[in-house]
């Protein structure tokens, strides 16, 4: 076999091995319930890495490609049965690409106990293909449901500011109680979901030591403690 032969049967194995890893899938793929053969020439997109992390009350979701053919867009769907899917984010796929791409959705209301996120994808067609569900498994604690970020200033004067972290819209009550028990300022607000900000102002004691207390629900923070100058 001369030269001219020989890198032309060079040039023909890198194309089909470049076809082969554009086709191949590191992972099962779903469609209707039914595993799809990851060699299937019909697989839009090499999924190289899906992950899940967590900080405090937000799961964030990463998924990264290096490769996708026909991908119009990804959904991230979640459930507690792992049947029943609720879509909670779309993201748009890169069409046609060789090159690594990376994706990735903040969940700020997850599920508790054990859930499952499934990602799957869609094709300029309107096809639809799913990755197998991940389970996850998750109780949040008093201080991810509730929990205060910052008071200030402290040592306070007349007035302080609580910033705080609340899971889910809901009333809350901001309480000062004195080294006795005895409530000298509370405030009630509806809170948001995620950071909140609120100002205290009355107060109607006269020590130098307090403690602070959140309540909603069921759910009270610990005493965060206060010191007042120039009462």
């Amino acid at each position: 076999m001369n030269l001219t032969l020989k890198l032309i049967w060079l040039y023909f194995l890198v194309i089909f091995n470049m076809v082969q890893s554009i086709y191949a899938a590191p992972d099962t793929l779903y469609k209707n319930g039914f595993s799809i053969n990851p060699t299937d020439g019909n697989l839009p997109i090499v999924l190289e890495q899906f992950s899940i992390t967590r900080e405090k009350t937000t799961f964030k979701i990463y998924w990264t490609t290096t490769s996708e053919i026909n991908c119009n867009y990804f959904l991230l769907s979640t459930s507690k049965d792992g049947e029943n899917f609720t879509v909670i984010s779309k993201m748009p796929g890169a069409g046609n690409s060789l090159s690594t791409k990376e994706y990735c959705v903040n969940d700020n209301h997850p599920l508790s106990g054990t859930f499952y996120y499934r990602l799957s994808l869609i094709d300029y067609t309107g096809a639809e293909r799913f990755y197998k569900p991940v389970e996850v498994s998750w109780e949040p604690s008093n201080a991810e449901i509730l929990g205060v970020e910052k008071i200030s200033p402290n040592p306070f004067i007349k007035e302080l500011t609580v910033d705080f972290f609340c899971k889910k819209e809901q009333k809350v009550k901001l309480e000062i109680v004195n080294l006795q028990g005895i409530v000298v300022c509370e405030k009630e607000i509806n809170a948001t979901a995620n950071y909140n900000t609120a100002k205290l102002t009355e107060f109607n004691g006269h020590d130098s030591v307090y403690f602070l207390f959140l309540t909603c629900d069921e759910w009270r923070t610990k005493g965060f403690k206060l010191i007042r100058e120039g009462k």
